[in-house]
């Protein structure tokens, strides 16, 4: 004798889970990993993001790390994915140091190890997006710089001091009017900060 039975099997789908793609940050900065695409999840590890349950959560890496997430769906059907994230380092600039002009008169900035630059105050610089701008301030300014790499990390600020140093005051006094063969006295009166006094022509300068 022949008995038969017969039993309806259902399969269900894996389910598609779309995740954050491998990403890049800043070293101490932080990052989103997101998932969809199932009814829950589980990240791991869990020690290493702030919500190991959750479709979104903050992670706060300082070396290259992976991330994996299980997602599953409501049928139970389980599918795995990973997310890398490569952690970037501050970029290392050098810069100049403190510069003397005097005013009216403009002295070169530079800064390298950086991909893009930013000097703060623009006020007195021709290009303050450049890693060599042309600074001609009218008072003594502090001008700070920040290296950017090419994915915007930044670095620590510099300083760079350009000094304006005042003009120095001359005054010869008036004209005058002298016989032939004669001579005068002239009379400067200069500022304290005169160190030096050159008159021409000098072949009439007898002292």
């Amino acid at each position: 004798c022949v008995k038969s039975f017969s039993k309806l099997l259902s399969v269900y789908a894996l389910p598609v889970l779309n995740t954050t793609p491998d990403t890049v940050i800043c070293n101490d900065s932080r990052v989103t990993l997101s998932v969809s695409g199932a009814s829950s999840y589980k990240w791991t590890p869990a020690n290493a993001v702030a919500c190991d349950t959750c479709a979104s959560t903050l992670i706060y890496p300082n070396v290259v790390s992976r991330f994996f997430v299980k997602g599953t769906s409501v049928n139970g059907c389980v599918s795995k994915d990973s997310v890398q994230v490569f952690v970037r380092s501050k970029p290392m600039i050098t810069y100049g140091g403190t510069k003397n002009v005097c005013k009216g008169n403009s002295t070169q900035l530079y800064a390298s190890g950086a991909v893009s630059y930013k000097w703060s105050p623009a006020t007195g610089l021709d290009n303050a997006k450049t890693s060599n701008p042309r600074a001609m301030p009218d008072t003594t300014t502090n001008y700070a710089i920040v290296g950017f790499d090419d994915v915007g990390c930044h670095s620590d600020t510099g300083y760079v001091k350009v000094v304006v140093n005042s003009l120095p005051q001359v005054e010869a006094g008036p004209d005058k009017k002298i016989n032939i063969s004669t001579s005068t006295e002239i009379v400067a009166t200069i500022s304290p900060d005169v160190e030096e006094v050159k008159w021409s022509p000098p072949d009439a300068i007898f002292r």
